[in-house]
């Protein structure tokens, strides 16, 4: 019988786990635009074009073929 308690589905964590997921950096560039009252640098032109990489290279894996953007 299996333990309900097991660890599918987990990852391991690594030291610098959020420095390399950009939690870091995102909260800071808040911070400082907040502080010095300037446009944080992670807007929405950046989430815009991100997403935009991200679904190309999903539609990419799945059609095997490359997506112009």
């Amino acid at each position: 019988m299996a333990d309900h308690w097991d660890k599918t589905g987990w990852n391991n964590l690594l030291v610098c786990d959020d420095i390399l997921r950009g939690y870091t950096y995102e909260l800071q560039d808040f911070v400082e635009s907040v502080a010095y009252g300037r446009a944080p640098i992670s807007g929405f032109e950046l989430a815009y074009e991100t997403i935009r990489i991200i679904y190309a290279a999903y539609q990419s894996a799945s059609e095997g073929r490359r997506i112009k953007l």
